[in-house]
């Protein structure tokens, strides 16, 4: 396999952010188990990780699936150790709220390809299917190799994004949910059975502040849906606040209000995305809303925020 030049590879991956950070803003959620459980993509893209990195040991409120497309990353997940290359292409799947750490010192300009998702329950049965999940991502030490059907996808998408011309966003949206329902099918079929762990009916106020951090996640790009959380645990706006404060330190609202200018300061971060593009990722329909809403909370303009990045 000849081994591209690293400037190459970042404009390849410029690129595939460029188109795929348009075609997330625009996909819809996807239903499992029956209505139970809802699936977000959040983002697709490439991480690019720098020469001999080393990522501190952290965790997310999302689930991260990633494989190598450039260099070799080592992985320290839950204390399991795994080492990525582009040869294996293996793919690690690190569910929320999982410690996991990596580094590299290859010579190779590693690059992962990254899903960050939201996998939430609709309802009290949707529970269980996320404790199978993530049972069945332990036991198989959080890495799986892909199957031919995986690749497949895969190499679909890429053929669809670096294509010249007109692409269907239709399709490569399909293909996207087609490899992630596949693959988790896959981790739930070749995984040992996980006890059958029905809704108790009850929940810590640690297991409700981490779910509204998961459905914040997931509603980025729109207002956090306060009266489905009420419907869901049986409580009102304002005891969820007071249980979230507790737990985070912070409100509902204000940590929406962080997370969405997280992800403004991230894409705005990428010399590909316009503020045009940043505005329409985050759900903002009017370009100055925007505008004003950044700079009442970073005190400086989008449009000041990039200037800043150059110099």
């Amino acid at each position: 396999m000849m081994t591209k030049p690293d400037q190459t590879i970042i404009d390849e991956s410029t690129h595939f952010d460029k188109i795929m950070g348009k075609i997330i803003a625009r996909m819809p959620p996807v239903e499992l188990d029956d209505g139970n459980v809802q699936m977000k993509v959040a983002i697709f893209y490439d991480a690019i990780q720098g020469l001999k990195c080393c990522i501190p040991e952290h965790e997310h409120p999302f689930y991260e699936i990633g494989w190598m497309i450039n260099g070799t990353m080592a992985y320290r997940v839950d204390e399991k150790k795994i080492f990525n290359t582009l040869k294996n292409r293996q793919i690690i799947i690190i569910p929320s709220g999982i410690r996991h750490l990596r580094s590299s010192d290859d010579d190779s300009l590693p690059i992962i390809r990254t899903f960050e998702i939201s996998i939430s329950p609709t309802n009290k049965n949707g529970e269980s299917f996320i404790i199978r999940l993530n049972k069945a991502l332990e036991s198989i030490g959080y890495c799986v190799k892909p199957s031919e059907a995986q690749l497949a996808y895969l190499d679909r998408i890429e053929s669809h994004v670096s294509r010249p011309g007109r692409f269907s966003v239709q399709i490569i949206q399909f293909e996207i949910f087609s490899f992630l329902l596949e693959l988790l099918q896959f981790v739930m079929e070749h995984a040992p059975d996980a006890p059958n762990m029905s809704y108790s009916g009850h929940y810590s106020h640690g297991d409700i502040a981490n779910y509204i951090k998961m459905r914040i996640e997931d509603l980025i790009n729109r207002p956090c849906e306060t009266a489905l959380l009420e419907e869901y645990f049986g409580l009102s706006a304002r005891q969820l606040n007071r249980i979230f404060v507790k737990e985070m330190g912070i409100s509902i609202g204000k940590y929406a209000v962080t997370r969405r200018i997280f992800h403004a300061e991230r894409l705005l971060s990428n010399p590909s995305n316009s503020i045009s593009d940043v505005a329409n990722a985050l759900g903002f329909n009017n370009i100055s809303y925007f505008y004003s809403f950044f700079k009442k909370h970073k005190k400086m303009t989008p449009g000041e925020f990039k200037k800043r990045l150059k110099s």
